[in-house]
């Protein structure tokens, strides 16, 4: 098994005729799946700093307030540990959908993402591994 590493995610909410959910898709990589915006934290870094570095690169929004952490949770995936920090972030408003050229040094850098927004009725499409604080008692706005 390989060493622990440190991830932040990000549940990116807007109201706009009920809340809504930002995800997105690899472009290039559709069998990556629908994710939510997230990484790996940089040596030394603050999960709260890492979240907004990692929704600034992987979706070039820039105009999000932190809402709210959530507790650390730990898993194990493909062979890692992971120490996994989650957020709720909010956004006024943005473009229902939008491509966006992944900035940063990490091993994203330069893919495409196609990101654009989720209704409740369509949370089933995220994998399980997105979805440990994706509920009503954690996110409330999210479900009313």
């Amino acid at each position: 098994m390989k060493g622990l590493r440190k991830k932040v995610y990000a549940y990116v909410v807007r109201k706009k005729e009920g809340a809504q959910l930002l995800v997105f898709y690899h472009k290039d990589h559709p069998e990556a799946g629908i994710q939510i915006p997230g990484g790996t934290l940089e040596r030394y870094e603050d999960p709260g700093e890492g979240v907004k570095r990692e929704v600034i690169e992987e979706t070039g929004l820039k105009e999000f307030t932190v809402e709210r952490s959530f507790e650390k949770s730990c898993c194990e995936f493909q062979g890692e540990k992971l120490e996994r920090y989650f957020f709720l972030l909010g956004i006024k408003d943005s473009e229902d959908r939008w491509d966006h050229e992944v900035s940063g040094e990490g091993e994203d850098s330069g893919l495409i993402f196609k990101c654009f927004w989720l209704e409740e009725e369509e949370f089933e499409v995220l994998p399980d591994f997105f979805t440990p604080f994706l509920n009503p008692k954690h996110i409330p706005a999210l479900f009313e």
